[in-house]
């Protein structure tokens, strides 16, 4: 794997995950004052909760910016933590469904577009 900052991914793959956690936590607490009293299951399908997908955007961007070289791939191997623990979920937890697979899917893509980002913010 030459080439690849096994750090920089590991500590954005950490951070990534526990920002994940927390949003989830936060937005899952506003989700009923925000659309009077829904329930925790309104809120894991609903696009609300789609916003937790900002972690691995974060994630990719702060892999790309400790690796410094190859942005794209250090973002897209960021959000690893995230995919693990959906693959233990959706094999001890939830069916899975299109959905979650997408979602996996979703987590590594955001990953590498933060991964992208990181060279055009640092530009301006």
């Amino acid at each position: 794997m030459n080439g690849i900052s096994i750090k920089a991914i590991l500590v954005s793959s950490i951070f990534g995950f526990v920002l994940m956690l927390v949003l989830i936590m936060i937005l899952g607490a506003l989700y009923p004052v925000l659309f009077n009293g829904g329930t925790a299951a309104d809120f894991e399908q609903s696009w609300f909760s789609m916003l937790a997908l900002a972690a691995p955007v974060a994630a990719g961007y702060l892999a790309a910016r400790q690796a410094q070289t190859r942005p794209v791939l250090h973002g897209a191997l960021s959000p690893v933590l995230n995919v693990l623990w959906g693959l233990i979920a959706m094999t001890f937890l939830v069916p899975p469904t299109a959905f979650t697979v997408a979602v996996l899917v979703a987590n590594v893509l955001l990953g590498a577009l933060g991964g992208y980002l990181y060279p055009s913010v640092r530009k301006h």
